[in-house]
């Protein structure tokens, strides 16, 4: 089994939050085999910043901001035969538990697609921190980068009925994870 974890990073202010959240990936009962960062910010690198000795961590440098719609699209179309791929934004915090029971759900129900956690007021986090079935993206396409952050998941709930997907396919699981909010 094979985890990773994306991890989409722009503004150099929130480098430490990113690098929080990085670590919490590591700390949980089940932990990724490697981590991306995806670096979309065209002045300041990640890698500049990055100095800590964290296993597995690699940079990818796009040399240009493709949104967060693009760095998923990118994520998904590169580990396309991964078991699973995590996406949190940079600025969310995984728990203890958040990654086994996000990954247990997908195992559990077949009928879920798309798996989330709760955030820390119990509310689903939804396209903030989520792992999604690769036959799924197959299936109703790239995330639209016209909707670089705001509306992408909106747009992309409504391509998934279009697709066929019933309000089954977008399981919240009850476990948490820390949301930062507008990081």
């Amino acid at each position: 089994m094979s985890i990773i974890v994306g991890f989409p990073v722009y503004n150099p202010a929130t480098f430490p939050l990113a690098l929080d959240c990085i670590t919490s990936a590591y700390s949980g009962t089940v932990t990724p085999d490697r981590v991306v960062v995806i670096d979309n910010s065209p002045d300041t690198t990640f890698s500049a910043f990055y100095l800590s000795d964290l296993p597995h961590i690699e940079i990818v440098s796009l040399g240009t901001n493709v949104g967060l719609t693009g760095t998923w699209n990118y994520l998904f179309n590169r580990f396309v035969d991964e078991d699973y791929l995590i996406l949190p934004g940079d600025d969310c915090i995984f728990y203890a538990h958040t990654i086994e029971c996000m990954l247990a759900e997908l195992q559990r129900n077949q009928k879920a697609m798309i798996v989330c956690p709760k955030d820390q007021n119990g509310n689903p986090l939804y396209w903030s921190l989520f792992t999604q079935r690769t036959e799924l993206y197959r299936k109703v396409g790239p995330y639209d980068e016209i909707f670089q952050v705001y509306y992408a998941d909106n747009s992309y709930s409504w391509r998934m009925k279009l697709a066929g997907c019933t309000e089954e396919a977008i399981s919240v699981v009850d476990v948490q994870a820390y949301h930062h909010g507008s990081a």
